[in-house]
């Protein structure tokens, strides 16, 4: 009985085995496309001086910062940017010390933060607008409204740089390319 159920097993394999002798099976082919990577971010710092001009005061003040911003492969940015101005003119004088929140893109932020004017021992709020090498904004006291520019040395934020991977599509997946290294493309004949 055993040898019977053998016989019959192998009987069956070789009956179907030779059913698709010859026919190739349409499968479809496998399929890749190239994408980029726009989950990365990069962090950028820089340290800068310049100089500030407020409203009714033609004599600069030197001003010294920091900036700190996280920037997205499509140039969103965000961070922080602490400054410090000195003036100069009737002796050496600490001027306006500010934290601000920084929100926009590689090369132009909106900022809004708070401060504080070492010569009137007053607090302020600064907002403003950043872009490579110029800035510009209000100081709003209590009483009073302070337009400034400001001319300094720090540039736009520097966007990660963009890395691309070749992904697979599995078959019939409508990917652009036939080969994992994304290099021959795929022209919509079935193999």
């Amino acid at each position: 009985m055993k040898y019977l159920l053998i016989s019959f097993f192998a009987l069956f394999a070789l009956i179907s085995a030779n059913a698709f002798a010859g026919q190739v099976p349409n499968v479809p082919p496998v399929t890749y496309d190239l994408v980029s990577d726009s989950g990365k971010e990069k962090t950028d710092n820089q340290a800068y001086a310049g100089l500030v001009w407020t409203w009714g005061d033609m004599t600069p003040s030197a001003v010294i910062g920091f900036s700190h911003g996280k920037v997205e492969a499509d140039g969103d940015t965000e961070g922080v940017h602490a400054s410090l101005s000195i003036n100069f003119a009737g002796g050496f004088q600490l001027g306006k010390a500010k934290l601000t929140y920084l929100n926009g893109k590689e090369d132009f932020q909106g900022e809004a933060g708070i401060g504080y004017d070492l010569k009137t021992n007053s607090f302020l709020i600064p907002v403003g607008v950043n872009a490579p090498h110029v800035a510009g904004g209000l100081d709003v006291y209590r009483s009073a409204i302070e337009p400034y520019f400001m001319l300094h040395t720090r540039d736009e934020f520097d966007k990660p740089d963009e890395e691309t991977s070749c992904l697979s599509r599995g078959p019939g997946g409508g990917g652009e390319f036939v080969d994992a290294d994304c290099s021959v493309p795929f022209n919509g004949v079935p193999f």
